[in-house]
């Protein structure tokens, strides 16, 4: 009896272990402590290697930091300080996802989307939700307010408060905002742009980022009069178009010298003409009798 007990353990711990294994979703690529997972109550600390699985949250102390890549290539970063949920992972038979929505309660995040539906990527944080449409971009939300700050990298996104109108960002190194839950907005004004860009971190340097969860020269987000400069730089470099000479046209010809009347009157040594009489002019010749 004793021995049919053990083997009915056994048997349950296998199963166990199996059902757990199928509940896997995606796995942790790098972890910087401290980073805890877990379901209620029951925290781990999460390493290399530790798998995720749906209903799980994730935690990251000051300098925590955790990179998660799932079963379709899909990659997460959790940033320090963070906290997120893995609310629904849903896979379909040939391994894409159906449907992915993980809940973002805090904090700063990267994500690239993997080989599934853009249709099936969906974010919720406390003042609405960001839709997914084949994308790389940072986000943030902020514990208080649960305002929520997304900078793209590529592709687009669509914003939508909980109670209010969405809008759709596709621009690259554009931001736009959950301002609350009835507003989002996308940020025109290039100074408040780069004001909040500048507040990612990721932006500024991803060295603690593995190769396959960075993106493209994010820097550029933060650095438009550089962009400027190397755009100029680039123009330079580049043959000008051949300048064409316009003919000359002649000088005018030099005034000539007019011939003006020498001042004598019709008398004297003008012309033989009739005699005028009464002609006081300036002649010489004496008057007839």
């Amino acid at each position: 009896m004793p021995r049919l007990g053990i083997f009915f353990a056994l048997l349950v711990a296998l199963l166990t272990a199996d059902a757990k294994a199928a509940d896997s979703l995606g796995q942790v690529a790098e972890v910087r402590p401290e980073a805890t997972g877990g379901f209620g109550q029951a925290r781990v600390s999460l390493l290399k290697g530790s798998e995720l699985r749906e209903g799980e949250t994730v935690v990251t102390g000051l300098n925590g930091e955790v990179q998660v890549v799932f079963s379709d290539q899909t990659r997460l970063v959790i940033g320090r300080g963070s906290s997120l949920v893995i609310e629904r992972y849903l896979m379909r038979n040939d391994g894409t996802p159906e449907k992915f929505a993980i809940n973002a309660l805090a904090g700063t995040f990267r994500f690239i989307t993997g080989n599934g539906d853009k249709n099936a990527y969906r974010i919720a944080t406390p003042t609405g939700t960001i839709g997914i449409r084949g994308t790389e971009f940072d986000f943030t939300v902020e514990g208080r307010t649960g305002q929520t700050n997304v900078v793209l990298f590529h592709g687009a996104v669509i914003l939508c408060p909980v109670r209010g109108k969405c809008v759709t960002l596709s621009e690259r190194c554009g931001v736009a905002q959950l301002v609350s839950k009835r507003e989002a907005d996308i940020v025109t004004r290039e100074a408040e742009r780069l004001k909040v860009a500048g507040a990612f971190p990721y932006v500024a340097s991803q060295s603690r980022l593995l190769r396959d969860f960075r993106v493209t020269r994010p820097a550029q987000c933060i650095a438009p009069v550089q962009i400027e400069r190397e755009t100029a730089q680039r123009l330079a470099v580049t043959d000008p178009p051949p300048i064409v000479p316009v003919p000359l046209s002649p000088p005018p010809p030099p005034p000539t010298e007019a011939k003006g009347n020498n001042g004598l009157g019709n008398g004297g040594e003008g012309d033989e003409g009739p005699t005028e009489q009464g002609n006081p002019g300036k002649g010489k010749g004496k008057d007839k009798p």
